[in-house]
């Protein structure tokens, strides 16, 4: 993937903020990341920073997107399956555009319950 650091382009194999800082040598390194000219605190470089990448490159684009991640369904789902044991359940998500961001109240309710429905399910 081709990314700008510092206004230069730059080619990356890795799928997360936290990964990419690592391939060029910064995991250690005290740094400020921004996604978008939005700014991804460290905590949250692990999960979020490419998905709001992927949802920008695959827009208006049909995409089949499985995950077990609950967080990632609240953030990225425009439609949410949940498969169980007893079956396939849709899950309407919240209505705020995709990306969600990661730390508003209807994302976190929805990931919230979509944890509820998956240990009820166990």
């Amino acid at each position: 993937m081709k990314i700008t650091i510092n206004g230069t382009a730059t080619e990356v194999r890795a799928d997360t903020l936290a990964a990419v800082l690592d391939e060029l040598g910064y995991g250690g390194a005290k740094v400020a990341t921004a996604v978008n000219e939005s700014f991804v605190p460290a905590a949250a470089r692990a999960h979020t920073a490419l998905q709001d990448l992927a949802a920008e490159v695959l827009a208006d684009r049909t995409v089949l997107h499985v995950t077990h991640d609950a967080a990632e369904a609240a953030r990225l789902g425009h439609r949410v399956l949940l498969m169980t044991g007893e079956g396939i359940t849709n899950v309407t998500p919240p209505e705020a555009p995709t990306p969600r961001l990661y730390d508003a109240p209807e994302t976190l309710a929805f990931q919230g319950r979509l944890l509820r429905l998956l240990m009820e399910a166990a």
